[in-house]
């Protein structure tokens, strides 16, 4: 796996957020930021999922250039970075 975008210099911010609820197997983390993916998951709350969520948070990202990157461990939960880049 290549170094995290936001261990490198290039990057103006890094956002960081622990969700300790969910945790993706290895194989869904390919899928978690298509729309309408749900995974057959309820919300953190037990409410239900429609799955756009992710699929927002990465088209948002890209429209700043930035990434998106999940690191999953079940029982741990997953970390979710969105890497800004610098500008100028």
């Amino acid at each position: 796996m290549s170094p995290s975008a936001c261990a490198k210099r290039e990057i103006a911010r890094c956002s960081r957020s622990r969700i300790r609820a969910s945790a993706f197997r290895r194989a869904q983390l390919t899928t978690i930021f298509e729309p309408y993916n749900t995974l057959r998951r309820t919300g953190t709350a037990g409410e239900p999922s429609i799955g756009l969520g992710l699929a927002i948070v990465k088209q948002l990202a890209e429209l700043h250039r930035a990434v998106v990157e999940v690191e999953s461990e079940e029982g741990r939960g997953s970390l979710f970075r969105v890497a800004f880049p610098l500008v100028g």
